[in-house]
Formats: C-alpha cells, structure tokens, sequence
C-alpha cells in the first residue's frame, strides 16, 4: 500500500503532476527564492521605526483537486500569510488565510487552502505577508489549473462526505466542546473543504472519528490529513481505520500534516461505519482536516 498510487486513477491527469495530488503550473523556480518582496501601499507602520524586507521561497500550489488547492511558500521573516487569488493576473480579489487555535500567528512555513474554486480553470495567486510590525508584503504572481469536475465513471469516489450521505456518529471531542457543525468541529473532517479542521480537545493519541457512510459501501482505500499547531505538536504520525468495529486496516504513516495521504486497500471492505483512530502523534489538540474513503460506485 504505498501513498499516492491510489490517485493515479482516482482524478484526470490535468492534477497529476509532480506532487501527491498536484502541484502548481507556476513559472516561478522552487529552487531559488522569489524576488524580495513589494511592500504593501498604505500598510502601518512598523511598530520599531525599522523595515525588513521580506523574501518568498518556494511559493507553488499543491494538493489541487476540481474545487481546491492549497498554497505553500516560506518566508525569510515570520509572517502571517495569506493568499489573493482570482481568474485574472490583474484581478486577484479574493483572499484566503489560515485558521489559527491562539498560538502565534507567525511563521516561515505557511499553507493556505484554497476553497470553492471552480473545475479545469486556471487560477492566479500571490501570498501576502504581514511581519508583527504591521507592514505587508507580496510575492510575484504565479498560477495553477484546477483539475476536471469528478473521476472518471467506474472510478472510486470519496464516500465520507456530508454530500454523499454521511454523518459524524461521534468524536473524542471537539475544541471547546463545540458542536460538531461549529468551527473546529468533527463535520469539518467530512465537509470537503480543506480550509476547515476538526480539532480535539487535547486528545493525542486517543483522538477518534467515527462516521457512519448511510449505506453499505465496498471500501478500497482511505485518505487522510492532519493538522499541527505552530509549536510541532497536534500532529497524527500514524493513524488506523476499524470498519464495523471489527475489521483494522492500518496503521499508515502520516508524519507530514501539509500532506494529504491516500492508502489503497490490499482488498475492497464491505462496511456501513469508519472509526479513524490516532495512533501515535505529538500530542495536544489532534483531528484532522480532511478523512477520505473511497468505494468503488454501485451501479
């Protein structure tokens, strides 16, 4: 079961690219860092009188499914980071950031989903930092294509969706006893929308989600991705998924919580109900952004 290859006929080849799911078609060299930043017009001062220029490294787009993607890059300050993005160069009105539990809000690693985009267009974007002093800087603009709407027919489909029938039967708990339709809640983890978390309430490694399909379903292979805070910990290093309460399949190595994993099954799983189980992490508030399995559609 290695990650990755139950993708090759899970989505078209317009998401294949060099990444797990997709990387970006930007012209930018992730090899070299981009140009130093533009500061921003009319942004507030810094706070100490001084200006630091700030430079982008690494800026692509990974993960990049019909609907979402999700944009990297690294700054040589701690920043904020954010994303603009919109259909054209010249036209990036709209904005997206990451979701932050009350830790510091700066770093020099930065992901930020994109969500509700459209399928096969191509979207250009440019990451946002802001330092603690308030001032705004901007990377070079790059693109991305979103891949076709949905697999090919006869292909595996994501079944743990709130779309597609299923529900939350229950979860270790929820960040401030939230319900599990509020921010930080258990749906976010089926919601299809990698800018939301479910996040726990300090569970570690007995953090559990159980989801009931609504129907019997031939399960081929699951898909999972983490989430952290910026101190390392909240991170699943290892999960496992128990189908029915009787069938395990795993542990499977999720070590990278910007990854999001996909594992094939040696053999289809007849189920109604997934219970996603921690089984080594850092500690602290564990969950998930997303967990995925995958039926063969009846027809």
């Amino acid at each position: 079961m290695k990650n990755g290859l139950f993708y090759h006929h899970l989505f078209t080849s317009a998401a294949l690219c060099c990444c797990v799911l997709g990387c970006s078609d930007s012209s930018s060299d992730e090899s070299e860092p981009s140009v130093v930043g533009t500061p921003g017009v009319g942004t507030p001062e810094n706070t100490t009188g001084a200006v630091e220029n700030v430079s982008f490294l690494n800026l692509r787009a990974e993960e990049i499914e019909a609907a979402s993607a999700v944009v990297k890059f690294e700054t040589s300050l701690a920043t904020t980071g954010a994303v603009e993005y919109g259909l054209l160069s010249d036209q990036l009105d709209s904005l997206a950031t990451g979701t932050s539990m009350g830790a510091s809000p700066y770093a020099v690693d930065h992901a930020v989903p994109l969500a509700g985009l459209l399928p096969a267009i191509t979207y250009h974007y440019r990451a946002r930092a802001t330092t603690p002093g308030g001032q705004d800087f901007y990377s070079e603009v790059s693109n991305f294509s979103t891949s076709a709407l949905g697999p090919i027919a006869g292909d595996p489909v994501n079944v743990a969706q709130l779309g597609a029938g299923a529900v939350v039967v229950s979860s270790s708990s929820n960040w401030g006893g939230a319900a599990n339709d509020k921010l930080w809640g258990a749906n976010s983890a089926i919601d299809g929308d990698l800018s939301t978390e479910w996040a726990t309430n300090g569970d570690g490694d007995a953090a559990q989600l159980t989801i009931d399909l609504g129907q019997v379903r031939a399960i081929v292979g699951v898909g999972y991705r983490g989430r952290e805070m910026s101190d390392g910990s909240s991170i699943v290093t290892s999960m496992q998924v128990v189908f029915d309460g009787e069938i395990i399949a795993g542990p499977f190595a999720t070590p990278d919580p910007s990854q999001l994993y996909a594992f094939d099954l040696p053999e289809s799983i007849t189920t109604r109900t997934a219970r996603f189980e921690a089984v080594t992490s850092t500690g602290g508030n564990t969950g998930a952004r997303e967990v995925r399995l995958f039926a063969i559609p009846y027809d």
